[in-house]
């Protein structure tokens, strides 16, 4: 019984840090994304002032 409690408890650390590691991956990811979509709209914006002149 204790091995089995023992077991259930690394289960259940390893299940939260993969949660952990998860959220972290998602924010980098995000965080990855956003950059590139702020990059992109100053491009577009820089490319409409070029398009307009």
């Amino acid at each position: 019984m204790k091995k089995r409690a023992a077991s259930s408890a690394s289960i259940g650390k390893a299940n939260r840090l993969l949660k952990e590691l998860g959220s972290r991956a998602a924010a980098i990811v995000d965080a990855e994304l956003t950059r590139c979509l702020k990059w992109l709209t100053e491009v577009q914006r820089e490319e409409d002032e070029e398009d307009r002149a």
